[in-house]
């Protein structure tokens, strides 16, 4: 998980449930998922290492504010390797709760890291690499947009680093710059250098 145990997790919209849903029926490539109501939230968290701390569903108003919580340790027979076609330098893969999991594992994305627009570190402060989608067709055929936890082999590392990787299609800020081709981008959470 990308959280330190204590850490908070919020799931909020000033406009409300109602007011999401609007925008996922009218735009469902742009908000392909409803915020969950508290039944469905507790159904989603469940097997993970969260806990629901709070919870306001008003017409014009939604927050949800999960914690983290220590997880229990996984003896080595509860982990999954990458399939044996992929790199043995990737890490052991925790047990992933089956609602969270891909349908056929870890997927490995290896490419060229390209120049992007430079919005990441500018105009965010989160500077991610952007990966050369050309060399990528096959493995993103089946990988659908969305965030992902990740880890990271750069040239030059021992060891892999967490990541949060982003499948997505531009543009993804509204002033339409850049094409409107797919991307993938990722950021990794300890970086030490540029």
């Amino acid at each position: 998980m990308c959280i330190r145990t204590g850490g908070h997790i919020v799931i909020s919209h000033p406009l409300g449930r109602a007011f999401v849903d609007r925008l996922r029926a009218a735009e469902p490539d742009v908000v392909p998922h409803p915020l969950p109501d508290e039944t469905a939230l507790r159904q989603l968290i469940a097997g993970l290492p969260l806990r629901l701390v709070s919870y306001e569903d008003e017409p014009e108003y939604y927050c949800a504010v999960l914690q983290a919580r220590k997880s229990q340790r996984q003896s080595p027979n509860e982990r999954r390797t990458a399939p044996s076609s992929q790199s043995a330098s990737l890490p052991l893969f925790p047990q992933i709760p089956p609602l969270y999991a891909l349908p056929n594992g870890p997927v490995q994305l290896c490419a060229p890291v390209v120049r992007g627009f430079g919005r990441g570190s500018a105009q965010m402060g989160v500077p991610t690499a952007n990966l050369d989608v050309d060399v990528l067709t096959q493995q993103l055929t089946h990988l659908p947009r969305g965030v992902y936890y990740a880890w990271a082999l750069l040239e030059g590392d021992d060891a892999p680093r967490k990541a949060v990787l982003n499948v997505g299609q531009r543009p993804t800020f509204a002033d339409g710059g850049g094409d409107t081709a797919r991307f993938v981008s990722f950021f990794c959470l300890v970086f030490d250098s540029n």
